[in-house]
């Protein structure tokens, strides 16, 4: 019997690492027909001729690197374009709503220009947030009327919009329009805001003016006065008490706030 002779150990297999690759794409090296093209983009103020030359001659005759490459600058000029152009929209219509409607003093041409930019629903939402904020109360009116016209004529979704304007009552600089809108909207008897919308409405509001309003004169005659048009507008039964509140605590000096609040005498 041969002695069996042991059986050498097998080599230890050696752990693989992927390889690492850096790799530089060199803008010269792409074809001068691409060169071209790009050069010719950046010089464009509408990038899309240019791209159909891109996408239609040239991308697929490169490598695959190059080809990510193309398509990478291509989808930052896009944004790019966009973003410019959004921005443009914005101002144009900053300029229309401030020189065609918030310098109406005349309530039905005010609405017939308000209705224009309505048409074009959330892009114009922008200009209006920014209006919303002014100190002139024309301008703000303006902003107030054209995000109304939006609800209203639904160019834009109803419930987004609303949900909007609450945010913007969040930011103390929006606040005053934000709540001159809600108060305009709810008196519309034709459609009112829904009374989830109301009720968040009525909770922020005693969250800055207190349970009971015991803080309304902090909050100054102007938002108090958009308060009351609100209440005036809602008059629900369970803001009873905070109407009362608000009789009692704002200063005898918001005369128009007393006024208001002097029409409050049923709830629903």
């Amino acid at each position: 019997m041969t002695e069996q002779t042991k059986a050498e150990p097998e080599p230890p297999v050696p752990a693989v690492t992927p390889e690492k690759y850096n790799v530089n794409v060199s803008i010269k090296s792409l074809p001068g027909p691409l060169l071209t093209a790009l050069e010719d983009l950046k010089k464009r103020p509408e990038p899309m001729s240019a791209w159909k030359t891109i996408f239609k001659d040239i991308l697929p005759v490169l490598t695959p690197i190059a080809a990510l490459f193309v398509s990478w600058v291509a989808f930052y000029y896009a944004n790019e374009f966009n973003a410019r152009k959004s921005a443009s929209e914005s101002s144009e219509t900053l300029g229309k709503l401030i020189s065609e409607v918030g310098q109406k003093t005349d309530d039905r041409t005010k609405t017939i220009e308000a209705m224009k930019l309505a048409a074009y629903g959330d892009q114009v939402l922008p200009a209006v947030k920014i209006v919303l904020g002014a100190d002139d109360p024309d301008l703000r009116d303006g902003g107030v009327q054209v995000a109304k016209q939006i609800y209203l004529a639904e160019t834009m979704d109803r419930g987004k919009l609303t949900d909007e304007m609450q945010k913007y009552y969040d930011n103390p600089f929006l606040r005053l329009g934000a709540l001159e809108w809600f108060a305009d909207v709810e008196s519309e008897s034709r459609l009112p805001l829904s009374d989830k919308a109301s009720r968040v409405l009525f909770c922020k509001l005693k969250k800055n003016f207190g349970t009971n309003a015991e803080r309304c004169t902090e909050q100054g005659e102007d938002l108090s006065l958009a308060a009351a048009q609100f209440l005036s507008a809602w008059a629900a039964r369970d803001s009873n008490d905070f109407v009362k509140g608000m009789k009692e605590h704002c200063s005898r000096s918001f005369v128009g706030v007393h006024k208001e609040l002097d029409k409050i005498t049923d709830f629903k």
